[in-house]
C-alpha cells in the first residue's frame, strides 16, 4: 500500500511541538509494518528553514520525505503548486494533517480530482480554543473551502474531545478514534520506569500544565 501524508510541516521541525512527532511517530510504526509511506511537507521552522535539501525525496527515516522550500506563505511551497498532483499520482490513500493551511486545500483538490482515498486530521485545530484566534476568518475557511470535500473525507481523531469538535462542525462524518501513543523507547524516564513498574500494573497519565 503506498500512503502519502501531506503535512505543513514535519520533523525535525520541533517549534511545532506535539503534532510534530505525533506524526513522525505513526509514520515511523507504519513504515515498519511495510506501509510504503512519502511525507509532502515544507522546509519551514518557525522563522528559519530547516536544513534539509529541499525539493527532492530523502529517506533518512525510513521513509521519503520531500521538504518543498517555503517561499510563498507560512507553511506553503510555490513550487509544491506543481509538484503535488504528482507527488500523489501512485498514492492508495492520502493522509492529510492539519485545517488551516493552503497544502490542505491544495491536497484535497488534487485527492479529489484524482479519486483518492483522503484521511484528514486535524490535530487539535477545531478545538474552541483555536477559535479564540482569528476566529471568523477560520469558521469561513472551514464553510468554503473544507466542506465541499466533507463527503469524500475519513476523519482521524486523537481523543474523544476530538471527535465532538469534528462533529461540532461535520455532524455526519466518518471519524475514526487511534489516539497519539507514548515512546518509551526515547524516554527519559525508561530506565527509571522499567526499575519500578517491572511485574506491576500501573496507569500512567502524562501531559503538561497549559490554560487551555
Amino acid at each position: 500500500m503506498k500512503l502519502v501524508v501531506i503535512i505543513p510541516y514535519f520533523y525535525p521541525a520541533y517549534i511545532y511541538g506535539g503534532p510534530v512527532f505525533a506524526s513522525y511517530h505513526l509514520s515511523q510504526k507504519a513504515a515498519e509494518n511495510g506501509v510504503n509511506i512519502d511525507i509532502i511537507t515544507t522546509n519551514l521552522n518557525g522563522n528559519n528553514k530547516l536544513d534539509v535539501v529541499p525539493n527532492i525525496f530523502i529517506n533518512q527515516f525510513g521513509f521519503n520525505v520531500k521538504y518543498y522550500n517555503n517561499s510563498l506563505l507560512p507553511f506553503f511551497s510555490l513550487r509544491m503548486i506543481f509538484g503535488l498532483y504528482n507527488d500523489i499520482k501512485d498514492a492508495n490513500i492520502v493522509h492529510i494533517q492539519s485545517i488551516f493551511s493552503l497544502s490542505t486545500l491544495l491536497a484535497l483538490i488534487h485527492s479529489n480530482l484524482q479519486k483518492k482515498t483522503i484521511f484528514l486530521s486535524p490535530r487539535g485545530s477545531l478545538s474552541l480554543w483555536s477559535f479564540k484566534h482569528r476566529g471568523l476568518m477560520k469558521k469561513i475557511w472551514i464553510k468554503f473551502l473544507i466542506k465541499p470535500f466533507q463527503k469524500h473525507i475519513f476523519w482521524h481523531a486523537t481523543s474523544e474531545k476530538e471527535i465532538r469538535d469534528i462533529q461540532n462542525f461535520f455532524p455526519n462524518s466518518n471519524i475514526e478514534l487511534v489516539s497519539d501513543g507514548v515512546s518509551f523507547e526515547e524516554s527519559e524516564i525508561k530506565d527509571e520506569c522499567s526499575k519500578k513498574w517491572q511485574n506491576n500494573f500501573y496507569i500512567a497519565c502524562l501531559g503538561r500544565l497549559h490554560k487551555v
